[in-house]
């Protein structure tokens, strides 16, 4: 039997009716309750007795904390009423500022809880300052670059020509800011027609990657065009990676906290790439989403630094050949 996953949101914000609504369009209305934190106990019992019955069952909790901390005894009974589920996963919204009590109480309340497992989830809210001295340095950077990499496009051109038949670049639908589906542009590194059918992953020993493709995609080459794509804002030199429609559907089936990621540009490298690498399946693309999500916590504290650690990682991945 299938397991069904129920949804309950604690909290009116603006963030959290914003994630309600994306929520009920993944999951269906009948499986997600909406509460404020004055009904948050009770509604957690009567969605137990309401949702009785329905078969194997996980439940996710979400919780939206609001201007004014949510007592402990609050806290306490919602936690304890979760462990009344076999199964249960409680997220809690961490905006990136200092974390109130009940939160160290919840994580360390928890912390031996075989069945239930906590997280705190990210959502960044970069201020105006840092939004436009990135993006400044995102369009000064990837213009330079294009200029200067000019005879290394040139010279690529060459080889993918030589290499195989087919045009030199290969663009593809991704979705990013605002979930917005944009054209992402690449050097082809398979043959034409790689691809029948529905969307396929590649992997490290995949014979659709032609020979100087498998070259370019060690040391990253095929993805030089997207500065182009940075030029026109659709991309970030950093940010994370921007998937397909398609396997979008895939994750939101198992985390739907991944639209989170839509309020910041997607990026040509990311701290899931050079942390993690490329991924072969879903599983491994839900586990490089982590570190996303990791990127995305800290860009509210600390970004400068955070982008300056992805680019310094991404230069030694680039040329210790460490991609795939």
């Amino acid at each position: 039997m299938r397991k069904v996953v129920k949804n309950i949101c604690i909290g009116k914000t603006a963030e959290a009716d914003e994630f309600v609504s994306r929520l009920v369009r993944l999951r269906g209305s009948g499986n997600v309750k909406h509460l404020d934190w004055g009904e948050s106990v009770t509604g957690l019992g009567h969605c137990m007795e309401e949702w009785n019955g329905s078969g194997e069952m996980e439940m996710h909790v979400y919780l939206f904390p609001e201007r004014k901390e949510p007592a402990l005894r609050q806290i306490r009974a919602i936690c304890c009423k979760c462990l009344c589920f076999k199964s249960c996963v409680i997220y809690l919204w961490d905006s990136g500022e200092s974390r109130p009590p009940s939160v160290f109480w919840m994580e360390d309340f928890l912390a031996n809880e075989e069945e239930c497992r906590f997280y705190r989830f990210p959502f960044a809210r970069p201020n105006i300052w840092q939004i436009g001295l990135k993006r400044t340095f995102d369009i000064v950077f990837c213009f330079l670059s294009l200029v200067l990499l000019s005879p290394v496009f040139l010279l690529c051109a060459l080889l993918i020509k030589l290499d195989s038949a087919g045009p030199v670049f290969y663009s593809q639908l991704r979705i990013g800011l605002k979930g917005k589906a944009f054209r992402i542009y690449k050097f082809r590194s398979m043959r034409v027609g790689a691809e029948q059918g529905k969307p396929e992953l590649s992997n490290e020993e995949d014979p659709r990657i032609t020979a100087w493709g498998r070259i370019m995609r060690r040391y990253r080459i095929d993805e030089l065009p997207q500065l182009w794509n940075v030029i026109k804002g659709d991309m970030s030199l950093i940010g994370y990676r921007p998937e397909r429609d398609y396997f979008i559907e895939k994750i939101e089936q198992v985390f739907p906290l991944y639209s989170l990621l839509y309020g910041i540009r997607p990026g040509i490298t990311s701290q899931g790439m050079v942390n993690y690498g490329y991924a072969e399946n879903v599983d491994e693309m839900l586990e490089r989403l982590g570190e996303d999500m990791d990127y995305l916590r800290k860009l509210t504290v600390k970004p400068i630094r955070q982008d300056l650690k992805v680019m310094l990682k991404t230069v030694q991945v680039v040329f210790r050949g460490l991609g795939k």
